[in-house]
């Protein structure tokens, strides 16, 4: 099952374990629908959480030990600004 964590009024995040491996990935999507990035390969929901709040206190810095890659279309300037969206909440 798939939990969406509807974060900011635009940006968002999504987190769902994936069947192949049993680990928990996130994304994060544009208020256009547009997935920026994917991350994680967690054990655990509550391990997601943790690394939401530090991607949201620090960038893609706080991502450096997990699993992370950009979309082949997403630019670093389109994450910037989403996350930007999300510490406005």
């Amino acid at each position: 099952a798939t939990i969406k964590f509807v974060i900011a009024q635009y940006a968002y995040v999504v987190a769902k374990p994936v069947e192949k491996d049993g680990l928990f990935y996130f994304k994060l999507v544009n208020g256009q629908g547009k997935t920026l990035l994917t991350a994680g390969g967690l054990p655990s929901g509550k391990e997601v959480g943790a690394h939401l709040q530090s991607f949201k206190a620090s960038g893609l810095g706080a991502l450096k030990d997990i699993f992370c890659q950009l979309d082949a279309e997403a630019t670093e300037a389109e994450v910037q600004s989403a996350l930007d969206e999300l510490t406005q909440e």
